[in-house]
């Protein structure tokens, strides 16, 4: 009697499912990494006295563009190399979804190729409305 179980969708001879664990593990990692970085650079400059970590996060003075952040970044600023750290976070789950799509697309998979490209412009759409107010 045949296993049943559907065979596993695989590219370069690796299942589906590992190639999006690593796209989602690479930027968590990434992220943390970026995120102690820049804690380490604010909390080694003197940003921490005085003021809690929650300030440091108060999203009423995270507001900022990429490109401030990118700014901040080249000056060696704890903070913007934090909010570039919690940006690679938030990019994550998209990059997910754009390796998703990718996938789909080289199994020839149409609707899932419909499906996820349409979750990856609300999601892009969604980070760029975010990203105008």
């Amino acid at each position: 009697m045949k296993d049943a179980s559907p065979t596993p969708i695989r590219y370069g001879g690796r299942p589906m499912e590992l190639w999006i664990s690593r796209v989602l593990l690479f930027g968590v990692l990434l992220s943390t990494a970026i995120t102690l970085a820049g804690l380490a650079l604010f909390l080694a400059k003197g940003g921490g006295s005085g003021q809690s970590l929650s300030g440091l996060v108060d999203q009423q003075r995270m507001a900022a563009n990429f490109g401030s952040i990118l700014h901040g970044v080249a000056r060696a600023d704890g903070k913007s190399l934090i909010r570039l750290g919690l940006l690679a976070l938030i990019l994550t789950p998209i990059a997910r979804v754009a390796m998703s799509l990718f996938l789909f697309l080289r199994e020839g998979d149409r609707v899932f190729v419909l499906i996820t490209a349409a979750v990856l412009c609300i999601l892009l759409g969604g980070l760029i409305a975010s990203a105008l107010t």
